[in-house]
């Protein structure tokens, strides 16, 4: 987290931190370690070797950004925030002031990821992640995670190991989104990389409602008018309407947890309330949020009719 630790990541550059303490948890395939930092500045490119979920509970000061070189700023301004960076990703870091920050760095092997998830390759994690990482359950065991470390782990890393086996299979259903219908080898006299790259990008900004045509032709490498036309040659989609797609896709997903009412599942997913949700929603499935999540809603196991 700061400077240089025991850890085959490779940084550059210097974030100066003063903790209250950090505390570690280790098992074959990964490690969690908990953060109480009095205060931290810097900048620094960091490139971790394997993937890694990054979780800041609160900060009671916060002005920071990070970017992958080439890649759009994020800023780190809320109290609350999580990263999701894949193996290999270098990360640009600055940090001009972080009071009181309580953040949990969770790192998870390749190999370990794979057992998790009955893979055997996950090629959409080389090159993609998320820059603010908003499940609300993968948030839960974070903080499960976080407290057993800080509690010193009183019955050993089995219990983390098992949190992060759960987080870990629950970041691969949120990262691992299908990129529809298969390029052609002939992208329009473009390479097929671009098009996926414009994907995996798009994919992994679910959650905001303010990006732009020129931010994802910029990933692709591409003037906006030339990309619009290959990736519609390609796909037969337009890149908003094949991106208002996934995010109802994924709607779907988060529709099922009761825990969550609609409002936050449509500023989850970068609408700006539930009305412009319930457009979307209805104009891609035909049907209303509130119809959907009834007809899909499913009760407890124990709630069933009894005759008298």
């Amino acid at each position: 987290m700061a400077g240089r630790s025991s850890d085959p990541d490779r940084m550059r550059g210097h974030i100066q931190a003063t903790m209250f303490f950090s505390r570690r948890v280790q098992w074959r395939g990964g490690r969690a370690t908990a953060y109480l930092i009095r205060s931290a500045s810097g900048e620094a490119v960091s490139q971790a070797s394997c993937l890694q979920a990054i979780f800041c509970f609160s900060c009671r000061g916060m002005d920071a950004e990070c970017r992958s070189p080439g890649g759009p700023r994020t800023v780190l301004s809320k109290s609350k925030h999580a990263l999701v960076l894949p193996g290999e990703l270098a990360v640009e870091w600055k940090v001009r002031a972080a009071l009181h920050l309580e953040a949990l760095v969770v790192q998870l092997d390749r190999d370990f990821v794979l057992r998790c998830s009955g893979r055997d390759h996950l090629p959409s994690l080389d090159r993609t992640g998320m820059w603010d990482y908003q499940d609300p359950l993968g948030w839960q065991v974070a903080r499960a995670i976080y407290d057993d470390c800080v509690g010193g782990a009183v019955e050993g890393a089995r219990y983390v190991e098992t949190a992060a086996t759960f987080l870990s299979a629950h970041l691969l259903k949120t990262l691992v989104v299908p990129v529809g219908p298969a390029p052609t080898p002939g992208w329009n006299g473009v390479a097929v990389r671009p098009l996926r790259r414009a994907c995996e990008f798009m994919a992994s900004r679910l959650d905001d409602g303010n990006l732009s045509l020129r931010e994802v032709a910029s990933v692709a490498g591409l003037s906006i008018s030339h990309f619009v036309t290959s990736f519609r040659k390609s796909t037969g989609l337009a890149p908003f309407v094949w991106l208002r797609r996934q995010r109802i896709e994924r709607a779907k997903e988060l529709l099922l947890d009761p825990g969550l009412d609609i409002t936050a599942v449509a500023l989850a997913l970068g609408y700006a309330n539930q009305s412009a949700f319930g457009v979307a929603f209805k104009r891609v499935t035909g049907t209303t949020v509130s119809r959907w999540r009834r007809d899909h809603s499913h009760p407890p196991p124990n709630a069933r009719k009894t005759s008298t």
